[in-house]
């Protein structure tokens, strides 16, 4: 019996591989040369890909931040980070990672065509999990992108966009307007 299966087994596998080579690897033919490789290691934007997608590409590519975070008794910690964002989706959105002791995060930003707006999805899995979804679009010379939060609103903004860096806001915005930084964060691009 035993002897049986194993010979099964083979067989399984010779099958897939000759298949594989008559008709090609189905991984062979996807397309993926916008994707971050040895020759582009922050990966390409994908010239089929919605034009707005352009609007992030100041995100490629690596940083030194300063962060600024409030904590919950009101206080506000100062600390380095890394974030570094690359394309993704054979280069049509774009993927970051934020590392700062205790944060470790990560977000997807893809244009949607249908809505006209970014979709931006965050999850931070340290010191605690926490997941979010804002939807935006450019305004001026900013990137803003906004949540509800019961009541409030969640306002993230990209400001001060330069070759070189970049800064971004996080708020709670109030139903009478007035915003509540509780996150700010300083960008400068590593050389």
């Amino acid at each position: 019996m035993k002897n049986g299966l194993f010979i099964v087994v083979v067989l399984i596998i010779l099958s897939q591989s000759l298949y594989s080579q008559k008709n090609g690897s189905p991984a062979a033919k996807l397309p993926t040369g916008n994707e971050p490789s040895p020759s582009h290691p922050y990966g390409r934007l994908n010239p089929n890909a919605p034009a707005e997608t352009a609007q992030f590409s100041f995100m490629i590519g690596e940083f030194d931040c300063d962060d600024k975070i409030l904590d919950q008794n009101g206080k506000w910690t100062e600390r380095k980070v890394v974030w570094n964002s690359t394309y993704f989706l054979n280069g049509s959105g774009i993927q970051d990672r934020f590392w700062s002791y205790p944060t470790v995060a990560s977000g997807t930003r893809i244009f949607d065509k249908k809505k006209g707006k970014w979709i931006v999805n965050y999850f931070q899995t340290a010191p605690t999990y926490f997941a979010g979804v804002w939807e935006g679009k450019k305004e001026g010379d900013k990137m803003v992108m906004r949540a509800p939060r019961g009541e409030n609103e969640s306002r993230l903004t990209f400001h001060n966009i330069k070759d070189d860096g970049f800064d971004w806001i996080g708020e709670t915005v109030s139903k009478d307007g007035k915003a509540n930084p509780f996150w700010i964060i300083s960008c400068k691009r590593r050389r």
